[in-house]
């Protein structure tokens, strides 16, 4: 299997499919060895049978709406969704809705090249598990991302800001295996203002969890 590639003649693409994500916890929890088999969120799933640390699907448009999808990774992917701009043109305006990342080393990237932005993007109920790290995001244009009601599992780290930001998240709920909730290493240039609310920390092991590295 090659990399799903997303490039601007895909500006303005709809990808849906069908039994979204469920963020508020009433599909049956899933222990380590099950959640990686197992997957109650999505009926629609894209599974990553590569090589070892490949990338599921990489996006260089905007305009983009995906929903109900889950990517998952079969504990080979490295980055299950890398969102990058391709010189001359930028990447925004995107919405991601009720979907799953589990089972690689990182959910979601945005901004690996550093050629054009990845920004303004609104993403809804989505479900992280069994990853190194959540989001995150490496370039200083990476700007206005947007989450509502994220929620975080066997993770190590949510969400790490390299270079990025605005950015803000309500209702985040991280629960079982979380080690660290947000690390922010540099705002940019783009003000870098961070505003968390109503985040909600629940049984993440023995160590607490670290909530804010800055």
């Amino acid at each position: 299997t090659k990399t799903l590639r997303l490039l601007p003649k895909h500006n303005r693409i709809v990808i849906e499919g069908v039994g979204g994500s469920d963020s508020y916890g009433t599909s049956p929890i899933p222990t380590k060895a099950e959640g990686r088999k197992r997957f109650p969120y999505a009926k629609t799933q894209l599974f990553w049978d590569g090589e070892e640390g490949g990338t599921l699907m990489r996006l260089s448009c905007s305009g983009f709406q995906i929903r109900d999808v889950s990517f998952l990774g079969s504990g080979k992917a490295g980055i299950l969704l890398d969102i990058d701009s391709l010189p001359g043109h930028g990447v925004g305006r995107g919405a991601l809705d009720r979907m799953a990342f589990t089972n690689a080393e990182v959910g979601m990237r945005c901004g690996l090249s550093r050629k054009g932005c990845a920004a303004d993007m609104t993403m809804t109920d989505l479900n992280f598990r069994f990853l190194k790290t959540g989001f995150q995001t490496l370039d200083m244009q990476n700007v206005d991302h947007i989450f509502i009601r994220p929620r975080f599992m066997n993770t190590d780290l949510c969400m790490h800001f390299k270079a990025g930001g605005n950015a803000e998240a309500h209702s985040l709920f991280a629960i079982a295996g979380v080690k660290e909730i947000v690390r922010i290493d540099s705002g940019g240039i783009n003000a870098g203002t961070f505003f968390f609310s109503n985040m909600r920390i629940d049984h993440c092991g023995r160590k607490r969890a670290v909530i804010l590295r800055a």
